[in-house]
């Protein structure tokens, strides 16, 4: 099974060492943020797509599809960067139910209140507007990006377009708390197995698997499946349009398990004719929308027929799974957060013979049905190979939470994949930690704080917040929750045991004198402040964390927000002492605010710093007026005044050649009136000698190829200039719709 990567800004320490051991061992493919929503490119896309290509790796773009913008410039504005860019394929990442960010992101951080969520119809609709916007207008493949806890608990409707695409899962394996070795992270990658899937949908293409599994000599990054290699290939290889397995017409066969409702018309609304059961075999004659009609009447949903090349086979001669385990024991493991499984190995034929794996699910609750199940977490590794039949098998599951309560089940497969029936579901609390001398003190230890509820379960009331490095003191652990001495419970795992309160609680004192000027290099700023004490101003600091944005830095939203500096960051001197530094890898021209804080060897932070700005510096002045080419491939936008909120007053194709009498901020004012974005005009001498173009092709023809899936097309060459000469290249494109002018 192939594995790639999905990536963003967030990915800031992802370096050239890092791709070359990824393709070393096997990356084939990366898909990268493009952007979220309208107005927001990813700062990292450029050099992330740059990478990508030094080494050779396929990517894709992917947006987050942001409920609370207009559709329709959400899909402008990703389509622009998809122009820009030239991806493989294209992602729209579905998992917002929010309408307001801020409190999200309140939330988000332990805070409290209230987050406003859009009702399920809402959404359905807005992102099935977007979907079938960026359907109709691409011409590379669309993928969709959602999760079952999304679609089964927000958006149920989806499961009715979802699979007219290629279908990206998230769901997350247990992973180990060692970092992994090439070698296990491809025994991991092959057995993975398949994601939980929203109820209604039952294949994938894409499965991310995890963000959180340690290999060596990485960073944390969500890494991601592809489900076969013909996928790959549509996907990455050469790009292939989404169509229901094995074609588009003729014989296919009812997979979904519940069987499929046949309708008088292509839509859900439509009258249900008859039912069909898993298993038939029907004949299609037609697909329209992600619709099949049937020889013999009626319509169905496409996505649950597949489609067969010859007769279907007879059934296999194996059609007897596994027998049910019934006696499935759970205890707690001698390490901390581990527990100890022990079964009887049932047969390849019930009773009879030797299965082929064991799948391993675990849940904080009891796994009784089919459902809990499918929701339950895979387990990846320390998988035992069956036994004959009567065989006492046992394995260890470990990186559980210590101290809390998991039940378990296991079911069996044979050579044929014939599935076992569930086993019975025993529970058992994960080993804990050698027992701790209560009260204690500890340290609140989540990053962005910890909520502290009336009682200890997740739907109790949220009592209040405590923020990160908060001491507190625990008078009793119960199954993974701990009971404050000044009342309420809290999640254990988010608490780190100390010794007697530390000496040291007292921070760094917030730095009020930073400066920022345009540096010396191309793209770069210089900082400059006053170092701070270990203790307010007293003694020295440990280390300094600096982020920088587009806008200033002025609350703790803001500086979660920005983006993190981790290369060239000065040790601290002693307080007092005069700190320096340059930011490299700026956008030129681009004004940019920056905040400081220091940090002690205790862990207390210092306060926000002030948030200067400065321009990045720009390369040396051109001597203007100056002419200039139109690059962006899908023309320029010349507005009012620069910025982007400013009136459109016309459109410039590309190659268009315009004269630049001033540059501001990145924007360039064109001497025929009129401002445009810098980035996509390209200096050039005087107006070049040849202006005249080659003639436009006036007799194209197409016709059907010899090969399938093929289309022969035959024209006369014009010449370089009109029909003079010969021209450098030419530029072919298709699509389903007649292609009669620049839009």
């Amino acid at each position: 099974m192939r594995w790639g990567i999905d990536i963003s800004r967030y990915d800031d320490t992802l370096t050239d060492a890092h791709w070359q051991m990824m393709a070393d061992n096997g990356l084939s493919f990366a898909i990268i943020r493009a952007c979220h929503g309208v107005g927001y490119t990813d700062t990292l896309l450029s050099r992330h797509v740059g990478q990508a290509n030094k080494y050779g790796i396929p990517f894709g773009l992917y947006q987050w599809v942001d409920i609370t913008h207009n559709v329709q410039d959400q899909a402008n504005y990703f389509l622009r960067l998809i122009e820009a860019y030239r991806p493989k394929c294209a992602a729209g990442d579905y998992e917002q139910y929010w309408t307001d960010w801020a409190a999200w992101h309140k939330a988000r951080r332990g805070e409290g209140g209230v987050v406003p969520v859009m009702p399920p119809e809402q959404i359905n609709a807005i992102n099935y507007a977007y979907f079938t916007q960026m359907r109709s207008a691409l011409s590379i493949p669309l993928v969709s990006y959602t999760g079952a806890w999304f679609v089964n608990r927000y958006c149920p409707q989806m499961t009715t377009w979802l699979g007219q695409s290629y279908l990206w899962l998230a769901g997350y394996i247990s992973t180990p708390a060692a970092a992994v070795g090439w070698d296990e992270f491809h025994r991991i990658v092959g057995n993975l197995g398949s994601p939980i899937f929203p109820t209604g949908i039952n294949r994938w293409d894409i499965w991310q698997f995890s963000s959180s599994l340690p290999i060596t000599g990485l960073p944390r990054l969500d890494l991601d499946a592809i489900v076969s290699e013909q996928v790959f290939k549509n996907l990455f290889v050469i790009p292939k349009i989404y169509e229901p397995i094995g074609g588009s017409t003729g014989k296919a066969r009812v997979i979904a398990s519940n069987g499929l409702r046949v309708r008088a018309a292509p839509n859900l609304q439509a009258q249900i004719l008859r039912g069909l059961l898993y298993g038939t075999i029907v004949e299609i004659v037609e697909i329209q929308e992600g619709w099949a009609r049937l020889a013999d009447g009626g319509w169905c949903v496409a996505q649950w027929l597949q489609l067969l090349s010859e007769p279907p086979p007879p059934p296999p001669a194996d059609t007897t799974p596994p027998a049910a385990i019934t006696n499935l024991t759970a205890v707690a493991g001698t390490a901390t957060g581990s527990i100890d499984l022990a079964w009887t190995a049932p047969g390849d034929d019930a009773n009879s013979g030797t299965a082929s794996r064991y799948l391993v699910r675990y849940a904080t609750r009891a796994i009784g049905d089919q459902a809990a199940w499918e929701a339950a977490t895979p387990v990846s590794s320390g998988l035992p190979a069956p036994k004959p039949a009567g065989g006492a098998e046992r394995m260890t599951i470990s990186g559980l939470t210590p101290g809390t309560r998991y039940y378990f089940a296991v079911r069996a497969q044979d050579e044929a994949s014939n599935l076992s029936g569930l086993s019975n579901s025993p529970s058992a609390i994960a080993t804990a930690p050698p027992p701790q001398t209560l009260p204690r003190n500890a340290k609140v230890i989540a990053g962005l704080g910890l909520r502290v509820r009336a009682a200890p379960n997740l739907q109790t009331e949220i009592l209040r917040g405590l923020p990160f490095g908060t001491l507190v003191q625990v008078v009793e652990i119960q199954e993974g929750w701990a009971r404050l001495a000044d009342g309420g419970w809290c999640v254990m795992q988010w608490l780190q045991f100390v010794g007697e309160p530390p000496a040291d609680t007292t921070p760094p004192a917030a730095i009020t004198n930073l400066t920022a000027v345009a540096g010396t290099a191309t793209g770069s700023i210089d900082l400059a402040w006053t170092a701070p004490g270990d203790d307010a101003n007293s003694g020295a600091a440990s280390r300094y964390l600096v982020r920088y944005a587009t806008r200033a830095i002025g609350d703790q939203a803001a500086w979660e927000a920005a983006t993190p500096v981790s290369s060239g960051l000065p040790a601290p001197k002693p307080a007092g002492g005069a700190e320096r530094m340059t930011i490299s890898g700026l956008t030129p021209g681009t004004r940019y605010y920056f905040a400081v804080r220091a940090q002690d060897e205790a862990s207390n932070l210092s306060g926000l710093s002030n948030s200067p700005s400065a321009i990045a510096t720009a390369p040396p002045p051109q001597t203007l007026p100056r002419n200039a080419k139109v690059i962006a491939g899908l023309g320029l936008r010349v507005r009012a005044a620069p910025n982007l909120q400013a009136e459109i007053l016309r459109g410039l194709p590309f190659g268009t050649l315009v004269q630049v009498v001033e540059i501001q901020e990145g924007w360039a004012r064109l001497a025929d009136g009129g401002w445009c974005v810098m980035q996509w005009l390209q200096f050039v001498g005087e107006p070049p000698a040849d202006t005249t173009p080659p003639a436009a092709i006036t007799n194209l023809t197409a016709v059907a190829g010899t090969a399938t899936g093929s289309i022969d097309l035959a024209w006369t060459a014009p010449g370089d200039d009109a029909n003079s000469g010969a021209a450098s290249r030419y530029l072919v494109r298709y699509a389903t719709r007649a292609i009669g002018d620049q839009a």
